[in-house]
């Protein structure tokens, strides 16, 4: 079973998968606008996905509906055993939707991406 990230020292277990980026893309507006608009970059390991972790399949979200969402924070808002970054913030919500009335047909949630923000 893969863990999750606890840090640095975690690198080196042997249910830790470590890979990092060798090249990454991201939109134009990212750099002129210094993040928020155009937040979405496409990057290249550095080696094949581990074959131990099972591929996300693709489900098209309703237009309408209810469930739980699940929202994950960046890694550097959390930190563990001293060290910034080490764990992402997690933070699962029952959610009723109904994209048709939102901008662009926009999933919106109220869940927080940032501990606290909403809970």
């Amino acid at each position: 079973m893969i863990e999750r990230y606890n840090g640095k020292a975690s690198i080196n277990t042997p249910n830790v998968i470590y890979q990092y980026a060798t090249r990454v893309a991201t939109t134009v507006s990212w750099f002129i606008a210094g993040g928020r608009p155009g937040d979405f970059a496409v990057f290249k390991l550095n080696k094949p996905f581990d074959l131990r972790v099972p591929p996300m399949n693709f489900k098209a979200t309703p237009m309408k509906g209810a469930g739980v969402l699940g929202v994950v924070g960046y890694p550097s808002d959390k930190s563990f055993i001293g060290e910034n970054g080490a764990q992402m913030y997690e933070m699962f919500f029952p959610t009723h939707f109904d994209r048709s009335k939102s901008e662009n047909h926009m999933l919106n949630y109220l869940v927080s991406t940032y501990a606290g923000k909403f809970a």
